[in-house]
Protein backbone atom coordinates (compact mmCIF):
# COMPACT_ATOMS: atom_id res chain seq x y z
CA UNK A 1 0.00 0.00 0.00
CA UNK A 2 2.69 2.62 0.78
CA UNK A 3 4.26 2.11 -2.64
CA UNK A 4 0.87 2.37 -4.35
CA UNK A 5 0.20 5.65 -2.57
CA UNK A 6 3.61 7.02 -3.53
CA UNK A 7 3.06 6.01 -7.14
CA UNK A 8 -0.27 7.87 -7.28
CA UNK A 9 0.64 11.18 -5.68
CA UNK A 10 3.64 13.42 -5.22
CA UNK A 11 3.75 14.00 -1.45
CA UNK A 12 4.88 17.30 -0.03
CA UNK A 13 6.65 15.40 2.75
CA UNK A 14 7.89 11.86 3.20
CA UNK A 15 9.35 10.97 6.56
CA UNK A 16 10.01 7.91 8.67
CA UNK A 17 7.31 7.04 11.20
CA UNK A 18 9.54 8.19 14.07
CA UNK A 19 9.76 11.68 12.49
CA UNK A 20 6.03 12.05 11.90
CA UNK A 21 5.18 13.77 15.24
CA UNK A 22 7.75 16.52 14.60
CA UNK A 23 6.50 17.06 11.06
CA UNK A 24 2.88 17.29 12.24
CA UNK A 25 3.90 19.79 14.92
CA UNK A 26 5.66 21.99 12.34
CA UNK A 27 2.77 21.78 9.87
CA UNK A 28 0.15 22.52 12.55
CA UNK A 29 1.94 25.80 13.37
CA UNK A 30 1.94 27.05 9.76
CA UNK A 31 -0.75 29.55 8.76
CA UNK A 32 -3.73 28.09 6.97
CA UNK A 33 -3.95 28.64 3.25
CA UNK A 34 -6.87 30.17 1.40
CA UNK A 35 -10.03 28.06 1.51
CA UNK A 36 -10.58 26.11 -1.66
CA UNK A 37 -14.04 25.35 -3.05
CA UNK A 38 -15.05 21.71 -3.01
CA UNK A 39 -15.15 20.38 -6.58
CA UNK A 40 -18.66 19.44 -7.76
CA UNK A 41 -17.74 15.79 -8.32
CA UNK A 42 -16.40 15.46 -4.76
CA UNK A 43 -19.47 17.19 -3.29
CA UNK A 44 -21.68 14.80 -5.28
CA UNK A 45 -19.79 11.72 -4.11
CA UNK A 46 -19.84 12.87 -0.50
CA UNK A 47 -23.61 13.34 -0.70
CA UNK A 48 -23.99 9.78 -2.01
CA UNK A 49 -21.72 8.46 0.73
CA UNK A 50 -23.96 10.24 3.27
CA UNK A 51 -27.02 8.44 1.92
CA UNK A 52 -28.37 10.76 -0.76
CA UNK A 53 -29.80 9.11 -3.84
CA UNK A 54 -27.58 9.33 -6.87
CA UNK A 55 -29.25 8.47 -10.13
CA UNK A 56 -27.53 6.58 -12.89
CA UNK A 57 -27.80 9.68 -15.09
CA UNK A 58 -26.03 11.70 -12.37
CA UNK A 59 -23.26 9.10 -12.17
CA UNK A 60 -22.82 9.23 -15.95
CA UNK A 61 -21.66 12.85 -15.54
CA UNK A 62 -18.70 11.84 -13.34
CA UNK A 63 -17.55 8.55 -14.78
CA UNK A 64 -18.15 5.89 -17.37
CA UNK A 65 -20.13 2.75 -16.76
CA UNK A 66 -18.00 -0.24 -16.01
CA UNK A 67 -18.54 -3.84 -17.04
CA UNK A 68 -18.01 -4.77 -13.39
CA UNK A 69 -20.76 -5.18 -10.82
CA UNK A 70 -20.55 -3.76 -7.32
CA UNK A 71 -19.14 -6.46 -5.01
CA UNK A 72 -21.59 -5.43 -2.26
CA UNK A 73 -24.93 -4.65 -3.93
CA UNK A 74 -24.20 -6.13 -7.39
CA UNK A 75 -25.38 -2.95 -9.08
CA UNK A 76 -23.74 -1.03 -11.92
CA UNK A 77 -20.30 0.45 -11.20
CA UNK A 78 -18.79 3.57 -12.72
CA UNK A 79 -15.09 4.01 -13.42
CA UNK A 80 -13.87 7.38 -12.25
CA UNK A 81 -10.41 8.50 -13.32
CA UNK A 82 -8.55 11.14 -11.36
CA UNK A 83 -5.12 11.55 -12.90
CA UNK A 84 -3.49 8.16 -12.65
CA UNK A 85 -5.92 6.96 -9.99
CA UNK A 86 -8.81 4.75 -11.09
CA UNK A 87 -11.75 4.33 -8.73
CA UNK A 88 -15.08 2.53 -8.91
CA UNK A 89 -18.37 3.74 -7.42
CA UNK A 90 -21.95 2.53 -7.62
CA UNK A 91 -24.90 4.91 -7.39
CA UNK A 92 -25.87 3.40 -4.02
CA UNK A 93 -22.61 4.68 -2.52
CA UNK A 94 -20.11 1.82 -2.45
CA UNK A 95 -16.69 2.96 -3.57
CA UNK A 96 -13.44 1.12 -4.33
CA UNK A 97 -9.96 1.90 -5.53
CA UNK A 98 -8.88 -0.37 -8.39
CA UNK A 99 -6.72 -2.42 -6.00
CA UNK A 100 -9.51 -2.82 -3.45
CA UNK A 101 -11.95 -3.67 -6.25
CA UNK A 102 -9.62 -6.49 -7.27
CA UNK A 103 -9.54 -7.81 -3.70
CA UNK A 104 -13.33 -7.56 -3.39
CA UNK A 105 -13.85 -9.44 -6.67
CA UNK A 106 -11.40 -12.11 -5.52
CA UNK A 107 -13.38 -12.47 -2.30
CA UNK A 108 -16.65 -12.74 -4.24
CA UNK A 109 -15.08 -15.44 -6.39
CA UNK A 110 -13.85 -17.26 -3.27
CA UNK A 111 -17.35 -17.10 -1.75
CA UNK A 112 -18.94 -18.37 -4.96
CA UNK A 113 -16.49 -21.26 -5.12
CA UNK A 114 -17.11 -22.04 -1.44
CA UNK A 115 -20.85 -22.16 -2.21
CA UNK A 116 -20.15 -24.52 -5.11
CA UNK A 117 -18.05 -26.74 -2.82
CA UNK A 118 -20.86 -26.90 -0.27
CA UNK A 119 -23.45 -27.72 -2.94
CA UNK A 120 -21.24 -30.41 -4.48
CA UNK A 121 -20.45 -31.93 -1.07
CA UNK A 122 -24.20 -32.16 -0.45
CA UNK A 123 -24.67 -33.70 -3.90
CA UNK A 124 -21.98 -36.32 -3.17
CA UNK A 125 -23.62 -37.09 0.19
CA UNK A 126 -27.08 -37.43 -1.39
CA UNK A 127 -26.04 -39.53 -4.39
CA UNK A 128 -23.94 -41.77 -2.10
CA UNK A 129 -26.94 -42.31 0.17
CA UNK A 130 -29.21 -43.03 -2.81
CA UNK A 131 -26.63 -45.48 -4.16
CA UNK A 132 -26.46 -47.21 -0.77
CA UNK A 133 -30.26 -47.40 -0.56
CA UNK A 134 -30.50 -48.81 -4.10
CA UNK A 135 -27.82 -51.42 -3.33
CA UNK A 136 -29.65 -52.39 -0.13
CA UNK A 137 -32.82 -52.96 -2.17
CA UNK A 138 -30.73 -54.83 -4.77
CA UNK A 139 -31.57 -52.39 -7.57
CA UNK A 140 -28.23 -52.80 -9.31
CA UNK A 141 -28.89 -50.54 -12.34
CA UNK A 142 -30.23 -47.73 -10.18
CA UNK A 143 -27.29 -48.16 -7.79
CA UNK A 144 -24.84 -48.02 -10.72
CA UNK A 145 -26.49 -44.82 -11.96
CA UNK A 146 -26.15 -43.19 -8.52
CA UNK A 147 -22.54 -44.39 -8.28
CA UNK A 148 -21.79 -42.72 -11.64
CA UNK A 149 -23.42 -39.49 -10.45
CA UNK A 150 -21.42 -39.64 -7.21
CA UNK A 151 -18.15 -40.00 -9.17
CA UNK A 152 -19.10 -37.06 -11.44
CA UNK A 153 -19.98 -34.82 -8.50
CA UNK A 154 -16.79 -35.85 -6.68
CA UNK A 155 -14.74 -35.01 -9.80
CA UNK A 156 -16.41 -31.59 -10.05
CA UNK A 157 -15.79 -31.06 -6.33
CA UNK A 158 -12.09 -31.89 -6.78
CA UNK A 159 -11.83 -29.43 -9.69
CA UNK A 160 -13.39 -26.60 -7.64
CA UNK A 161 -11.22 -27.34 -4.60
CA UNK A 162 -8.13 -27.34 -6.84
CA UNK A 163 -9.18 -23.96 -8.28
CA UNK A 164 -9.55 -22.60 -4.74
CA UNK A 165 -6.07 -23.86 -3.82
CA UNK A 166 -4.61 -22.13 -6.90
CA UNK A 167 -6.39 -18.87 -6.04
CA UNK A 168 -5.11 -19.07 -2.46
CA UNK A 169 -1.56 -19.76 -3.71
CA UNK A 170 -1.73 -16.78 -6.09
CA UNK A 171 -3.01 -14.55 -3.28
CA UNK A 172 -0.23 -15.74 -0.95
CA UNK A 173 2.35 -15.03 -3.69
CA UNK A 174 0.94 -11.53 -4.25
CA UNK A 175 1.03 -10.83 -0.52
CA UNK A 176 4.65 -12.00 -0.35
CA UNK A 177 5.55 -9.70 -3.26
CA UNK A 178 3.84 -6.74 -1.55
CA UNK A 179 5.81 -7.36 1.66
CA UNK A 180 9.05 -7.63 -0.33
CA UNK A 181 8.20 -4.40 -2.20
CA UNK A 182 7.51 -2.58 1.06
CA UNK A 183 10.89 -3.64 2.39
CA UNK A 184 12.46 -1.80 -0.54
CA UNK A 185 10.86 1.54 0.43
CA UNK A 186 13.47 3.93 1.87
CA UNK A 187 12.70 5.16 5.37
CA UNK A 188 12.65 8.77 4.36
CA UNK A 189 13.36 11.02 1.44
CA UNK A 190 13.22 14.77 1.07
CA UNK A 191 10.10 16.30 -0.42
CA UNK A 192 10.27 17.35 -4.05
Amino acid sequence: MPLNALNMVKPDHLVALKDLPNLLDVLAREPAGKPMPVPDNIAFEVSIARGANGSMDDMDQWGRRSRLACPECHGVMWEIEEGELLRYRCHVGHSYSADVMSVALDENLRQALAGAVRALEERVALTSKLQFDAERRQHRLVAANWARRTREAQHELDVIRDAMRRIDALRAGEMREEVEDQQLVPEARPAK
